[in-house]
């Protein structure tokens, strides 16, 4: 986390972009045309998932650094305020271990890490832990470059529909017409002034470099 506060400072916002999209990990799994998407969410350290997704509830859109907005500065914990036992309960896990981060949620996996099976960003338009995963190939036509490009603002924005006005025709054409692969058009697209108002100028540096 501390990295890419002190790459954003002092590099920018385009560096810390390119933070992401540049990594090995980003090219090993997603490559050059294939939709990112969501590959698990965890929790802050020790925080079950449950708890979690109880507590985005309380603050929608919180970050997993934003939870002192709801303990404060008393000693009580989330699960008080909730309403937990003080006892520890194992949670159920009944699916597969869950796979590593993507550079994108550069988190580490907490005790009470489970397979997602609810996820707290669904009311966004993400996919639950089952996903279908979208790709491009040398086959695809304008009509399936449409249906990847609103599958591209569903995971990279969190909604297929955009109004025309927040739209990048320029952009648009040219992925829709195979001048850009899906990597440089997500590239683009998280440059763009529509994903800076929509995650980077409300928000904290840390916030930002969380939930990106």
């Amino acid at each position: 986390m501390s990295l890419h506060v002190k790459l954003l400072r002092q590099q920018g916002y385009e560096a810390e972009v390119n933070s992401y999209a540049d990594t090995d990990e980003y090219a090993k799994t997603f490559g050059e045309d294939i939709v990112p998407y969501l590959r698990s969410i965890f929790t802050i350290q020790g925080l079950p998932q449950d708890t979690f997704n109880k507590t985005f509830r309380i603050t929608p859109g919180a970050a997993g650094s934003d939870f002192g907005r709801v303990v404060g500065t008393t000693s009580r914990t989330i699960g008080d305020l909730l309403g937990y036992p003080s006892y520890h309960i194992q949670l159920p896990s009944g699916g597969s271990p869950l796979p590593k981060t993507t550079g994108f949620a550069n988190t580490k996996r907490g005790g009470g890490s489970v397979p997602v099976r609810t996820s707290p960003w669904a009311s966004f338009g993400v996919a639950e832990r089952e996903q279908i995963r979208f790709e491009r190939f040398s086959r695809s036509n304008a009509e399936d470059n449409k249906v990847l490009l609103r599958q591209i603002y569903k995971f990279v924005l969190g909604n297929p529909h955009l109004m025309e006005s927040e739209r990048n025709a320029s952009l648009e054409s040219q992925f829709i017409n195979g001048e850009l692969s899906v990597k440089q058009f997500v590239r683009a697209l998280a440059k763009s002034e529509l994903y800076l108002r929509r995650f980077f100028h409300n928000s904290a540096p840390y916030r930002f470099i969380e939930l990106s």
